[in-house]
């Protein structure tokens, strides 16, 4: 009975500084899935994300489900998004400020 009661201080010690790390991150991204107007999902479609404060450019292309997900990005930059594929008309979305902790 005593190791245990000694085993929970030290577990919570432990786990203490990885949950501080955890809520530091200071980020957000941008996720959502292409639909054409009849509600299918669209893969292969080019999401161009630029940073308008930055002039920077990032690319990433939806999967078979139609989904993309930018990864971190930083926020309270403002963004232009680009959805772009042969044979459908390019959409574009924008400018964004990302905040952080924000879910729309």
């Amino acid at each position: 009975m005593k190791s245990r009661i000694l085993l929970l201080p030290v577990c919570m010690i432990c786990l203490y500084p990885v949950v501080l790390w955890g809520q530091a991150t200071n980020s957000g991204d941008v996720t959502g899935s292409v639909t054409d107007p009849s509600g299918s999902v669209v893969p292969g479609v080019k999401v161009l994300v630029k940073d308008i404060d930055k002039n920077t450019e990032r690319i990433f292309v939806t999967n078979d489900a139609g989904l993309y997900d930018t990864g971190p990005l930083v926020p309270s930059d403002q963004y232009l998004i680009t959805f772009s594929k042969e044979g459908f008309a390019t959409l574009q979305r924008g400018p964004i400020t990302l905040r952080s902790g924000v879910t729309d």
